[in-house]
């Protein structure tokens, strides 16, 4: 697991739980995907991003591109909006993508 830290009593901009460490752990298929969900989160990315080499920077850039190139074109995402209009029209068991 990777894990991201941020300790909270560096920063003057971030008051919930003060003095305590936010750690948010990810599964290595799911590294390089930022989910910000407050600004201790957001600040610990930050710090993350800026301790990288370029060479690492540009790798999850890469990565990022490459995951938008595959899940992302247009006839992917006109298929799965068409299988989202036939389970709401038709019923039966979501498309495995719908959360």
């Amino acid at each position: 697991m990777e894990r991201i830290a941020s300790e909270q009593n560096s920063s003057q901009h971030c008051s919930t739980n003060p003095g305590r460490a936010i750690v948010a752990e990810r599964p290595k298929a799911e590294r390089g995907k930022w989910s910000a969900k407050s600004c201790c989160t957001i600040e610990g990315g930050l710090r993350q991003l800026f301790e990288m080499s370029g060479e690492e920077r540009r790798s999850m850039g890469a990565r990022g591109r490459a995951l938008v190139e595959d899940r992302f074109t247009r006839p992917k995402v006109a298929a799965q909006m068409r299988e989202v209009y036939e389970w709401v029209l038709g019923g039966g068991s979501p498309p495995e993508f719908v959360v």
